[in-house]
C-alpha cells in the first residue's frame, strides 16, 4: 500500500509540472528534461479520432475537444512518469509480459473482435 501512496504522489507531483513547467509555445508539457511536444500530443488526438471512425461508438461517452487534449497530455505525461519510475527501481517489463497482460484483458472483455471497441471506449488508440 505504501508504495501506492508514493506513485500516486509522485503522479500528482508530476501532473503539477506539468502544468506549470510548459517553458516553450510547441511543448505541450515538461517534467523534468523530457519535454512533450505538441505534436506528439495531436498526433495521439488524430489516432483516438481515427481509431474511433472504425467502431460503433453509439451509447460511448466519448470526450471531446478541450477534455480530449487535456486525456491526450494526461496519458503522456503519465507515461513519462511511469517510465522514469520504472527506470529508476530498475523495472524491466518483458514481451511474454505484456502478451500476457493482453490476454488478460481480451478474456476480461470477451473476445479480440471486442478490443478496438474497449480502447476506444477507454481513449487509447492502439
Amino acid at each position: 500500500m505504501n508504495k501506492v501512496k508514493k506513485i500516486v504522489a509522485v503522479l500528482g507531483a508530476g501532473l503539477l509540472l506539468a502544468l506549470t513547467g510548459c517553458s516553450s509555445s510547441n511543448s505541450a508539457a515538461t517534467i523534468g528534461k523530457t519535454v512533450i511536444p505538441n505534436a506528439t500530443v495531436q498526433g495521439t488526438i488524430n489516432d483516438v479520432l481515427k481509431e474511433r471512425k472504425k467502431v460503433d461508438t453509439n451509447g460511448m461517452n466519448l470526450v471531446t475537444g478541450i477534455e480530449l487534449n487535456t486525456n491526450a497530455i494526461r496519458f503522456h505525461v503519465v507515461s513519462v512518469l511511469f517510465d522514469d519510475i520504472a527506470a529508476k527501481i530498475k523495472m524491466k517489463v518483458t514481451d511474454a509480459e505484456i502478451a500476457e497482460r493482453r490476454k488478460s484483458i481480451i478474456a476480461q472483455i470477451g473476445s479480440e473482435k471486442d478490443l478496438n471497441p474497449a480502447l476506444v471506449n477507454a481513449q487509447i488508440a492502439q
